[in-house]
């Protein structure tokens, strides 16, 4: 869930594709520019290779949430893999994990 800004200077709790979209797309470009010459599969593996486990309370699901820096470390060092990694790439296997 984000927080997102709403009407009138009101704050909305937002979920889905439209809010994760911005982040993923920040994350690959924090990849991509700390490793130019990387391709597209190996930051895909990273990202997916580093996500830390998160257990959705609602559903008690877990999802991989996207560790930035994990993925820049693993893909810097080519010491990434995806064992079991899913063959398509949406709301299922991507999340965003903010700072702490």
């Amino acid at each position: 869930d984000i927080d997102a800004a709403s009407s009138f200077g009101l704050y909305a709790v937002k979920t889905g594709t439209s809010m994760a979209a911005p982040h993923v797309a920040g994350a690959w470009a924090i990849l991509k520019q700390a490793v130019p010459g990387a391709s597209v599969s190996s930051v895909l593996a990273a990202l997916r290779g580093t996500g830390t486990p998160v257990t959705d309370t609602r559903t008690g699901r877990q999802y991989p949430f996207i560790n930035v820096n994990a993925a820049r470390l693993a893909l810097a060092a080519g010491t990434y893999s995806t064992p079991g990694a899913p063959t398509s790439f949406g709301p299922s296997n991507m999340y965003w994990l903010p700072p702490a």
